[in-house]
């Protein structure tokens, strides 16, 4: 219960002075999927960011000679949906009047489901979980005042496990490191 209390002051004594140009919307431009962002301004120089992204894909091939024998055609489909959820702390640096520098990192929880569809051999669905820490520099460039075009590089690390969801007993971890890079705009309300 003491816990619930000071979890429940901390909160209310930083969500009373928020004013409604702390809050923001953002989204992603011209990469695969969209990523929505939310950020919010807790003072100046510190900024929390949630983050939201969903895509689903699907594919069929047309049907094909399944073998040289001739015994028949056969196609292929498949689907996957993927979900991430993150939250970004940002130390922000005003340069300019009009521009800002972002220093931070981003935690995502990851979660996806794979479904393969084949003729005489139906492997069960899978399912992966897992998380993404994520080193960002970003900047930002204010044309008007509640709205932003921004851009980040950074750093990721992924850790994740995939398991089947029937009874194959699969499992495989994987680990990746890469950079990125994308573009975000973002309006403040």
């Amino acid at each position: 219960m003491q816990k619930f209390l000071m979890l429940s002051l901390l909160a209310s004594g930083v969500l009373l002075p928020c004013q409604a140009s702390d809050l923001g919307l953002g989204v992603t431009l011209g990469a695969p999927g969209t990523t929505v962002y939310v950020p919010w301004k807790i003072n100046p120089e510190l900024r929390l960011e949630g983050s939201l992204s969903y895509r689903h894909h699907f594919s069929e091939t047309p049907p094909f000679a399944a073998s040289t024998s001739g015994s028949g055609l056969m196609d292929i489909a498949s689907s996957s949906t993927n979900l991430a959820a993150g939250l970004g702390v940002f130390w922000v640096r005003p340069m300019s009047e009009d521009t800002q520098v972002n220093l931070g990192s981003r935690v995502e929880y990851l979660w996806s489901k794979q479904r393969l569809r084949v003729p005489m051999s139906t492997p069960p669905d899978t399912q992966t979980h897992g998380y993404a820490i994520s080193p960002t520099l970003g900047f930002e460039y204010f044309p008007i005042k509640s709205l932003s075009l921004g851009g980040e590089v950074g750093f990721s690390y992924t850790r994740t496990r995939t398991t089947d969801l029937g009874d194959w007993d699969y499992l495989v971890r994987q680990e990746h490191e890469g950079s990125f890079s994308r573009l975000i705009l973002r309006y403040y309300f």
